[in-house]
């Protein structure tokens, strides 16, 4: 006579014995019951009172019940086969527990997604939950209808509206390798913005070929079309792109550019001979942590006459561009300074990205695989970061 598990772990187990249980099979069975008879017992409670409430509050129906049909559900658990779902003559409980055509639970679809992010095809997810799970029931085909789901969760989020009031914009795009791309990877571009009181989202991002100035256009008129308010702008912080500069300039007319002072830096530093590019980029950094845009002037001259003669192509390049770069000055106090002097904003997004995309071999199989990957990221992204770092 079979022992049962409750009554077995109240009692005092052997070496031996104890094996058995760690090994998690016999629990894994249990739990895969108790569900079973909590649903059963669920969804026959809610028929019953469905019921009685259609005889005491509605005209008279001739209702009872009529019997059952069995629905299988994968759980986190294993595959829940043949639970009995009670129906009536009129009355249905098809939406308390177990919705019409669901058949995972939210957790594991849930699963589903953590696994497509870390890098997993359809095919590795099903051998992936199948090995886990012990189940041979989940299928590359189920795993591609879960994830399906992301693609109308992605187009609602990129046509969703901007009610809140943006006052500063971060602007720059990335590549990513897609699959009949042979020559040239496309275009990702990535539009961040952040509140006066120091909330911050990623708004959007499109997938296109390059990085042209219709293409940014087309991101920009779109952010507008949903609610982003071009007047509210204090400041656009944008890389060295001219493509996105001349965008910036046709859709939001006069707003201020900031062009990203670590681009600045990197730029410059390859006009500098090696022995010298370390000390020279260190002291370039130093103009965008002054505390006023004359103190930062003032550095810029220091800097300016200590390697206009050792180093001139890379001293006159800078004091070409500096300027662009020195707007925030003119926009931010405080520790707005820190986060409107580049687009590290993004770079930091980046650089997360990236680390999951190196699980894809960095290549998509078509723009709909890249565009949910980036947007299943990307929510998952806001929801993590908020608010701006040290800004109350």
């Amino acid at each position: 006579m079979p022992v049962n598990l409750i009554t077995e772990m109240k009692m005092p187990l052997r070496a031996k014995e104890y094996k058995r249980l760690v090994t998690g099979e016999d629990c894994q069975v249990e739990a895969k019951k108790a569900i079973k008879e909590l649903l059963e017992r669920t969804m026959d409670s809610a028929l019953s009172e469905r019921m009685e409430m259609a005889r005491t509050t509605g005209p008279p129906v001739r209702d009872r019940r009529n019997g059952y049909y069995e629905r299988s559900l994968l759980t986190s658990f294993g595959y829940i086969e043949a639970i009995r779902v009670p129906r009536g003559r009129v009355t249905s409980i098809a939406d308390v527990v177990l919705p019409k055509y669901r058949r995972s639970q939210p957790e594991f679809d849930a699963a589903v997604v953590a696994s497509f992010l870390l890098g997993h095809s359809t095919r590795k997810s099903k051998r992936f939950f199948s090995e886990f799970l012990g189940e041979v029931g989940v299928s590359h085909t189920q795993v591609s209808r879960i994830l399906s789901r992301l693609d109308e969760h992605s187009r609602r989020w990129h046509r969703r509206a901007h009610t809140k009031r943006y006052v500063y914009l971060w602007l720059d795009g990335k590549y990513a390798r897609i699959q009949g791309a042979r020559v040239h990877p496309y275009a990702v571009l990535f539009a961040y913005g952040a509140t006066e009181s120091g909330e911050r989202e990623l708004l959007d991002f499109q997938i296109h070929h390059s990085e042209s100035t219709a293409n940014w256009e087309c991101l920009l008129h779109h952010l507008v079309d949903r609610g982003l308010d071009p007047y509210a702008l204090k400041l656009v912080i944008r890389d060295e792109n001219s493509g996105c500069k001349d965008a910036v300039l046709t859709v939001f007319g006069n707003v201020p550019q900031q062009s990203c002072a670590v681009h600045l830096e990197r730029n410059v530093g390859k006009l500098v001979s090696k022995p010298n590019r370390a000390e020279f980029q260190q002291q370039v950094s130093e103009i965008f942590k002054q505390s006023s845009l004359r103190a930062a002037r003032s550095e810029l001259t220091t800097v300016l006459a200590q390697w206009q003669e050792r180093e001139p192509a890379a001293a006159l390049y800078l004091q070409a561009t500096v300027d662009r770069s020195l707007v925030f000055y003119q926009v931010a106090h405080g520790p707005w300074r820190t986060h409107l002097k580049a687009t590290n904003i993004l770079e930091r997004f980046f650089r997360e990205l990236k680390r999951f995309e190196k699980s894809r071999q960095f290549r998509f199989a078509d723009k709909q695989s890249c565009d949910r990957f980036y947007y299943a990221f990307t929510y998952d992204y806001n929801d993590r970061h908020r608010r701006m770092p040290h800004v109350s």
